[in-house]
């Protein structure tokens, strides 16, 4: 609803009048006191507040009421306010008909925003922003909503730069889906920029309206409920809008008639003074219809004949403008002329806006499905877009019609290419809906379309499982419902539900046939591949033998999807390397080779995640930590906003040894998952937070955290995260020397980890924890097997860690025998293992057991250099614990003081790296140590030597040339798919 001041119906407009454009602020003024809107003034001074603490960061105002009480006039004087102050104001003002409209909401908001306020984005979210709003045709992949939201998000953000923004949105509850989902994305981005929401809604918020400002503080969020207007009011509202009011008796019935409505008090005044009532006697009824609906609907009847038929195209157009009605008919911007009159409908630029809702409404209830369709079916035969002409042909149908599903089809493609995807998806099942065989193959197709487009494009597994559900229902066993079934398999994985996941898969395998066709085996072959990386979850063998049987019968399909060929071949890899066997590294590279550029599909997705799952299990942490930051930019934009990846990075960095970084990427996990309004995903987002407490050594937090990480696992039925979780309390334990309860968690992971079928060791990288821990409580026999089976791996598909590890194992089990000598021996085998392993954390781990295996041999001086070497990266990595064991183990070491000059090993090697002129960066990367660790490190040899810069200490050590390093790429990882939370 508009203003009370003339706004609200309008003054008629001569025929051929020049229009101002639709984006126009021409009719948002600052009115000149407050009693323009009549009756308001405190709601007024709360919204005039409102504006003032928006350049403290985002606050937001919801401005509710029932239908016709004055919202609109509310926010029309916050709109005129905020634009006279020097706001940048973007507004949108949608309507019930445009509900439909694909990204119809975004497009009006952001209709003022020139090209170039989109210079200053990255490169794919400008591209995204301009395909949306149609400024220019897709080059290459289309945006998907999570782009076009990041998108959305930075550009909101460059606008409130230089200025206070307000985002303006009257009548909330008629946004679309998608742009209510974008921009309430983006407002959560937004919590510390100078971002103002107004939003006009009904009286129970909206579901728009509520995710609109849910990413706002609590703090900063306001709202006002618009109550009735009192009898004074009431009456200076008829002087202002009919010339005239009525005795008080009459003011009072109207005001009890209407509750104080306003809108609803105009309707029976204006009927009254059509009726030329002046007065009421005592108990004389109000001269109009007991529902306000027949009186909206007797107003809409004495309209000609030919205005109530523009009236009705201007009700169901999604885009109700003159020159809509225009090419419909000729004549419809003069027909609607006496509606503008009478106060229905006004010009709002070329856009026709009705007085009010319900006015709409009441046109189209006077109208028969008869009138409906007709009207549908004319503005279809007139639409200027494909988008528009399906949605009006589906409102002309009279039931099922293969030539409008074929439109709406097609139309749900046109969304998605625009990033649209819950507008696509809801015209994908639309489609779906109209085909004339439900059972038959368009209807199925149509279905899917729709489930993948929620599935892929925006991770809502629980939606698509419901549209998935429907259409195999209804569809008969064959080759299609079997693609169906595997993609739901996928979804009820996603979605935590395991059991029902496998059984799914197994199904779609048995129904997808053996057709001798191309597209037969095609079918079959992606039906196989989804159905195996289901099984492997629980049965690694199984699920292999599927990819095995998956990739013979692909590969003899003439111009198989590149796609769905190298998923397979990274997934055969993976499961390879599961089973303990050598990598085929030429296989892995001709997969990643396959990689379209715009695919978009579980299967194209896949190759990357499986790509990852190999180099982070294989130890390739850098490139591992690389790819999840190019995967968080390319999904979340360069400030990262993508809490699932967060949190697999913190992991990463925690074991590359930058902690401080590390504790950041945990923290912007949580925050990002705060931010999408909903618990999502638990026992993922604690394990990253009780990860850093634990390398902390806040370790009653870090054991609260994981409990609870453990606890939703088990809700969840996740095996994964079970283990992840049962990893972290046995690794506070081992830190505690508890060796009792970390043996019992460290055996719980084990036998979850045999459960999830993941033999290979350095997948979850329990077993170093398992040996510690069982030593710890005795158990030499099964720690014997342990480190032997470390050992057998080694000879099949090593990898650092358990190279590493191994060694380590062995040189602990030697120790606990009494066998020192062997022990030394292989600790120096771990320590040259570890030269190929960047996890600090690991060799520090290896130098504490070989300073006490010297300790235990009464070599104090080398107890003590490698105790110090360990106490120095434990500080560095800042465990505690870790730390606090190496002090306790020195003080047995019983060595006087060190001479100044006594160098350890490795503070020797970073002296002599950085007397030639090494950066502290360059001299990480040859050390395996953080930068910041090499600065810790040359403190200590400056306090030793006696110095004070790195400049003397070519004088002291003698400058020689530094040590040269291989330049060769280390081997292509192998390892785990990482498709999912699982990971």
């Amino acid at each position: 609803m508009t203003g009370y001041r003339g706004a609200m119906t309008g003054a008629p407009v001569p025929p051929g009048t020049p229009q101002p454009p639709a984006h126009a602020a021409a009719d948002v003024t600052l009115p000149a006191d407050t009693a323009d809107v009549i009756g308001r003034g405190p709601e007024l001074e709360r919204a005039g507040a409102f504006l003032e603490r928006i350049p403290g960061g985002a606050t937001s105002l919801l401005v509710l009421g029932d239908a016709g009480i004055g919202k609109t006039s509310v926010w029309r004087d916050a709109v005129g306010r905020a634009t006279a102050q020097g706001f940048r104001v973007l507004r949108c003002a949608p309507a019930e008909s445009e509900q439909s409209l694909t990204l119809g909401g975004l497009t009006d908001l952001l209709r003022d925003v020139a090209d170039a306020d989109l210079e200053s984005l990255p490169g794919v979210q400008r591209d995204a922003i301009e395909v949306a709003l149609l400024r220019r045709a897709a080059v290459g992949a289309p945006p998907d909503q999570r782009t076009l939201s990041v998108a959305t998000a930075g550009l909101l953000r460059a606008l409130s730069g230089d200025r206070p923004l307000l985002l303006a949105l009257d009548d909330a509850q008629w946004l679309d889906d998608t742009s209510a989902a974008i921009v309430a994305y983006a407002v959560r981005r937004l919590a510390d920029a100078p971002v103002g929401v107004l939003l006009a809604t009904r009286a129970a918020p909206s579901r728009q309206a509520g995710e609109l400002v849910a990413g706002v503080p609590e703090a900063r969020r306001e709202r006002i409920r618009l109550g009735p207007l009192p009898l004074a009011a009431l009456h200076q509202l008829f002087q202002e809008r009919l010339g005239r009011s009525f005795p008080r008796l009459v003011l009072v019935r109207i005001e009890e008639a209407s509750a104080g409505n306003p809108f609803y008090a105009l309707e029976i005044a204006r009927e009254l003074a059509a009726a030329g009532t002046a007065g009421l006697v005592a108990g004389e009824r109000l001269p109009i219809p007991d529902s306000l609906g027949s009186l909206l609907e007797a107003r809409i009847e004495a309209l000609p004949r030919e205005t109530r038929d523009a009236l009705l195209l201007a009700a169901i157009a999604t885009e109700p403008t003159t020159d809509t009605l225009r090419r419909v008919d000729r004549e419809a911007s003069r027909a609607i002329q006496p509606a503008v009159a009478a106060g229905v409908v006004r010009h709002d630029g070329p856009t026709i806006r009705f007085g009010h809702p319900l006015l709409a409404q009441a046109v189209i209830q006077t109208s028969s499905p008869a009138e409906l369709r007709r009207a549908h079916a004319a503005l279809a035969r007139t639409a200027v877009s494909d988008d528009v002409r399906a949605r009006h042909l589906a409102g002309a149908t009279d039931g099922r019609n293969e030539r409008v599903a074929a439109a709406l089809e097609a139309a749900a493609s046109a969304a998605r290419r625009r990033g649209a995807t819950l507008d696509a998806a809801t015209l994908y099942q639309r489609a779906a809906d109209l085909t004339p065989d439900p059972a038959s193959e368009p209807a199925l197709r149509r279905a899917m379309l729709g489930a993948e487009t929620l599935f892929i494009d925006v991770s809502d597994s629980v939606q698509a499982d419901g549209l998935l559900e429907r259409a195999i229902t209804a569809a008969p066993a064959g080759p299609g419902r079997a693609e169906a079934l595997s993609l739901r398999a996928l979804t009820r994985y996603y979605h935590g539900d395991l059991p029902a996941a496998v059984a799914i898969a197994d199904q779609s395998v048995d129904e997808a046939g053996r057709g001798a066709s191309a597209d037969d085996r095609a079918r079959r072959a992606l039906a196989m591949g989804r159905a195996a990386f289901v099984v492997m979850q629980v049965d690694l063998d199984r699920g292999g033998q599927l990819v095995r049987d998956a990739l013979a019968l692909i590969q003899s399909v003439p111009e198989a999807d590149p796609d769905v060929l190298g998923n397979l071949l990274l997934l055969d890899a993976s499961a390879t390397f599961g089973r303990v066997e050598a990598l085929p590294r030429d296989q892995i590279e001709r997969g990643r080779g396959l990689l379209s550029e715009h695919g978009r599909s579980w299967e194209h997705d896949g190759i990357g995640g499986i790509d990852f799952g190999l180099a982070r299990a294989t130890d390739d942490l850098d490139r591992a930590i690389a790819m999840t930051h190019d995967f968080i930019a390319q999904k979340a934009g360069p400030g990262g906003d993508d809490p699932f990846n967060l949190v697999m990075l913190s992991e990463l960095l925690l074991r590359r040894g930058d902690v401080a970084a590390a504790r950041a990427a945990a923290a912007a996990a949580d925050e990002g998952y705060g931010r999408e309004g909903a618990e999502v995903n638990p026992a993922w987002r604690l394990r990253g937070r009780a990860l850093v407490a634990a390398n902390d050594g806040r370790h009653d937090e870090a054991r609260q955290l994981a409990g609870e990480g453990l606890a939703a696992a088990v809700d969840a039925g996740d095996l994964v995260q079970q283990l992840y979780h049962h990893h972290i309390l046995g690794f506070i334990a081992l830190a505690a020397e508890d060796h009792r309860e970390a043996d019992r968690a460290m055996t719980a992971a084990a036998r979850v980890e045999a459960e999830a079928g993941k033999p290979h060791p350095g997948r979850f990288k329990l077993d170093g924890d398992r040996v510690e821990a069982a030593i710890g409580v005795g158990d030499l026999p099964r720690a014997e097997g342990l480190v032997t089976r470390l050992e057998e791996v080694n000879g099949l598909a090593p990898t650092p860690w358990t190279r590493a590890i191994a060694a380590r194992g062995r040189g602990q089990l030697a120790a606990a025998h009494g066998d020192l000598e062997a022990a030394v021996a292989a600790y120096g085998d771990a320590l040259v293992a570890h030269d190929d392993l960047a996890m600090p954390f690991e060799r520090a781990r290896t130098l504490l057991e070989l300073g006490r295996a010297h300790r235990r041999r009464k070599e104090k001086r080398l107890a003590d250099e490698r105790l110090h070497e360990a106490l120095a990266a434990f500080e560095a990595l800042g465990a505690a614990a870790w730390a606090e064991r190496t002090r306790s183990e020195l003080g047995r070491v019983g060595l006087r003081p060190r001479a100044p000059t006594d160098l350890t090993e490795t503070e020797r090697h970073v002296a002599e790296l950085a007397a030639t002129g090494l950066s502290s960066r360059a001299i990480g990367e040859r050390a395996f140590l953080a930068p910041k660790t090499v600065g810790n490190v040359l403190g200590r040899v400056y306090d030793k030597l006696g110095i004070h810069s790195r400049a003397e200490l070519g004088a002291r050590l003698g400058a020689r040339p530094a040590p040269t390093v291989d330049r060769h790429p280390r081997p292509d990882p192998d390892g785990e798919a990482r498709q999912g939370p699982g990971d």
